[in-house]
């Protein structure tokens, strides 16, 4: 019996990639990916069962820089403004990625013929980023900076307001290199409102 490699699977990974963006994942079938990858059917299936499994595979490794800082909340900073700075440009760091742009273009063009690739999406990208919003606020919380009512709903709220029409231009192809001062505008922006409504201080 060969043995399963992950060199072997990145590299199949990165083939599915490739035939997905050239291709479409409607368009692309096991054989596609198999060809590009100069593996065997055979030794494809014995990685993944279905092409959803491949696409779920390729969700997580566009977001393969930004693993550890996903697992675990962001280093508070001196007071709450400093923390929110330091989340939002995180957050805007991954979304803004090339590779997550892809990813996110693919999804929309293919959502309607394939509503399951939605789901995948969500449960291996946007979904992890939320839960680390959502961490991070909590964390924040604990320090008394936040009186947050929903923390999932608050960090809804949070990535709308750092993101605002900066999301949209990257994905209609407008260069959006990061950092750049619209990024910092847009976190400034988003921690000031976000404050006006969540933070302690408004209590007292």
């Amino acid at each position: 019996m060969r043995v399963l490699t992950e060199k072997k699977r990145a590299a199949i990974v990165a083939a599915a990639g490739r035939m997905f963006a050239q291709h479409g994942y409607g368009g692309t079938t096991m054989t596609h990916i198999a060809s590009e990858a100069g593996a065997s059917k055979a030794t494809l299936y014995r990685y993944f069962n279905e092409k959803s499994e491949v696409f779920a595979a390729y969700v997580v490794a566009q977001g393969e820089g930004h693993r550890d800082l996903l697992d675990q909340p962001i280093a508070l900073g001196e007071d709450c403004a400093e923390t929110l700075m330091r989340l939002g440009r995180l957050y805007m760091s991954i979304v803004l990625s090339p590779r997550v742009i892809e990813v996110n273009r693919l999804v929309i063009a293919e959502a309607e013929r394939f509503p399951e690739l939605s789901e995948i999406y969500v449960s291996n990208g946007p979904g992890r980023v939320i839960a680390l919003l959502e961490r991070s606020l909590l964390a924040a919380e604990a320090r008394g900076w936040l009186a947050l009512e929903d923390a999932a709903d608050a960090a809804w709220i949070f990535k709308a307001l750092c993101e605002r029409s900066l999301l949209e231009r990257a994905m209609w192809g407008f260069p959006m290199p990061f950092p750049n001062p619209a990024v910092e505008r847009n976190v400034q922006i988003a921690t000031d409102c976000f404050l006006a409504r969540f933070g302690t201080h408004r209590l007292r």
